[in-house]
C-alpha cells in the first residue's frame, strides 16, 4: 500500500506540532496560575474561618461571663 492516502498515511508536520505544543504551553501556564490562585483564596478563606472561629469562642465566653454576673447579683 505504497503512497496510500487516508488516515494511515498521516505524516508528521513539525509546523503543526509547533503550534500545537505552543497552545498546550499557553493553557498548562494557565492552569498553574488558576490553580496558584485557588490554594492562596483557600489558605485566606482558611485564616479568616480561624478567625471567625476564634471570635465566636471569645464572645461566647464573654456572654457566660455576663450570664454568671447578672445571675450573681440576684
Amino acid at each position: 500500500m505504497a503512497g496510500a492516502t487516508g488516515p494511515r498515511s498521516f505524516k508528521w508536520k513539525p509546523k503543526v506540532i509547533v503550534e500545537n505544543l505552543g497552545v498546550v504551553v499557553r493553557v498548562c501556564c494557565s492552569v498553574k496560575q488558576a490553580i496558584a490562585k485557588k490554594e492562596e483564596t483557600l489558605c485566606q478563606l482558611r485564616e479568616q474561618y480561624d478567625k471567625a472561629v476564634k471570635r465566636a469562642d471569645h464572645l461566647e465566653d464573654l456572654l457566660e461571663q455576663q450570664r454568671k454576673q447578672l445571675l450573681g447579683k440576684k
